[in-house]
């Protein structure tokens, strides 16, 4: 039984060795510099008023990834948001 913990533990230290120095974001669109933006960040970015994001947030086109006092999210699900609604061209990527 100790081998087979001890060879669990291995595989677990393999993977966690594999994906700790991977960014979140991996859509590829921009260079995460930042693991996680705050609320206001993610406000500042779309230009966004304080109703709408909570607006954003009941329909579900925001979802943070954890809300523990503060919500959060990757630039990746930003940028998916960004395109998938289409919104202001300005902040849309050159193609």
């Amino acid at each position: 039984m100790d081998s087979q913990f001890t060879l669990l533990g291995e595989k677990i230290d393999a993977v966690y060795y594999l994906l700790k120095d991977r960014p979140p974001c991996n859509c590829g669109l921009i260079e995460p510099l930042i693991p996680w933006l705050s609320r206001q960040e993610v406000m500042d970015h779309l230009k966004i008023s304080n109703t709408t994001y909570y607006e954003w947030r009941k329909k579900g086109i925001l979802q943070p990834i954890q809300s523990h006092g503060e919500d959060r999210y990757t630039p990746c699900q930003i940028n998916e948001v960004v395109l998938g609604l289409g919104y202001r061209k300005r902040l849309r990527p050159k193609k």
